[in-house]
C-alpha cells in the first residue's frame, strides 16, 4: 500500500474524516425532511464506504408512499434543500431521475443515513475510467437531447444569437460535471497529489493535473496515460466552463462548442477502449 502520507487517497484517517463529514451532511437532509412526504437515501460511494478524501456526497429524494415524481411540493423542498445546506459537495437527485443513470450502473448502492457502512476498501482505480465513461457518455446524451443535435449539424454562415444561447445551453450538463470528472480519474491516477484537489480555482493546478492525466502513471497503480494532450485540453475547457473562456471578438462559439463536444465524444471512446471490461456497480435498493 502507498505511503499515506504522499498519496492521500489511501490516508484511512483522512477518508474516515470525510466519511464523518459527509454522513454529518446527510444528516442534516434526512432531518429537514422529516415530517414531510419525502425521504432520502445515501447512494454513491458513502453507500458502500468506499469513501475517499474528496468523496461527494449523493443523496436520492422519493416520495414515502404514492406516486414516483417529486412534484412542485417536492420540487421546491430539494432547491431549500440545496439553497439552505452550507456544504457544496451535495448531489440530491430525485428518484425519477433515476432510472437513465441506473441502466448505466453508475450510482451504487442506496442505504438509510443509519445504515451508511464503516469504511471499507476503495475500489480497484481502472473503475474510475469506466464510471467516468459512463459519465460522460450520459451528459453527452443530455446535452443533444437539449439542442435537438442542431450543434452536430455543420452549418453554414454566421449563428444567430439564439442559435448561440441554445448552444450554451446544451452545455450546462457537460459544465456541471467536468469538475467531477477530473477529480475522479485524479484521485485514483495519482493518488491526490494534486493542488487542484484541494484548490479548484487554482488554474495552474488545473494545467499540471491535466498533465498528469495525459501521462502514464508509475505510483500508486502502473497505469498507461487516462488520454492525450488534445483530450486534456478539451477537459479543461468544460472545467473552466466554456461560455467565461473569454471567446475572440467574432468568433463562431457555435462551431466552437461543436468542436468540443465532437471531441468529447472522441474522449468517451478512449476511455471505454482503455477499460471496456471492467464492471461497474448497479443500484441496489
Amino acid at each position: 500500500m502507498p505511503d499515506a502520507s504522499i498519496y492521500r487517497t489511501w490516508d484511512d484517517d483522512l477518508r474516515e474524516a470525510r466519511r464523518l463529514l459527509l454522513i454529518d451532511r446527510a444528516r442534516i437532509v434526512s432531518d429537514t425532511v422529516a415530517g414531510t412526504p419525502f425521504a432520502v437515501a445515501v447512494t454513491g460511494s458513502l453507500s458502500r464506504g468506499q469513501v475517499h478524501p474528496w468523496s461527494d456526497l449523493d443523496l436520492l429524494m422519493y416520495r414515502r408512499v404514492g406516486e414516483e415524481k417529486l412534484g412542485e411540493e417536492g420540487r421546491k423542498l430539494r432547491a431549500d434543500i440545496l439553497f439552505g445546506v452550507d456544504f457544496h459537495d451535495l448531489d440530491l437527485v430525485p428518484m425519477e431521475h433515476v432510472p437513465p443513470a441506473l441502466a448505466e450502473g453508475m450510482l451504487g448502492s442506496a442505504v438509510a443515513v443509519d445504515d451508511v457502512p464503516d469504511l471499507d476498501e476503495l475500489p480497484d482505480p481502472r473503475l474510475s475510467i469506466t464510471r467516468t465513461a459512463m459519465s460522460m457518455r450520459f451528459a453527452l446524451e443530455q446535452s443533444r437531447s437539449v439542442d435537438l443535435g442542431r450543434l452536430d449539424q455543420n452549418r453554414r454562415g454566421r449563428p444567430s444569437e439564439t442559435d448561440r444561447l441554445i448552444a450554451f445551453a446544451a452545455f450546462r450538463d457537460l459544465y456541471a460535471k467536468a469538475g467531477l470528472w477530473a477529480k475522479r480519474l485524479l484521485v485514483f491516477q495519482d493518488g491526490g497529489r494534486s493542488a487542484w484537489l484541494d484548490d479548484h480555482d487554482e488554474e495552474d493546478a488545473l494545467e499540471e493535473a491535466l498533465i498528469r492525466l495525459a501521462s502514464p502513471a508509475e505510483e500508486p497503480v502502473q497505469r498507461p496515460a487516462v488520454f492525450d494532450e488534445d483530450d486534456a485540453h478539451t477537459l479543461g475547457f468544460l472545467v473552466l466552463g466554456a461560455s467565461d473562456y473569454g471567446y475572440e471578438e467574432g468568433q463562431n462559439v457555435v462551431k466552437a462548442l461543436r468542436n468540443t463536444r465532437w471531441n468529447l465524444d472522441q474522449l468517451v471512446e478512449g476511455l471505454y477502449a482503455l477499460e471496456m471490461d471492467h464492471s461497474t456497480h448497479g443500484l441496489k435498493i
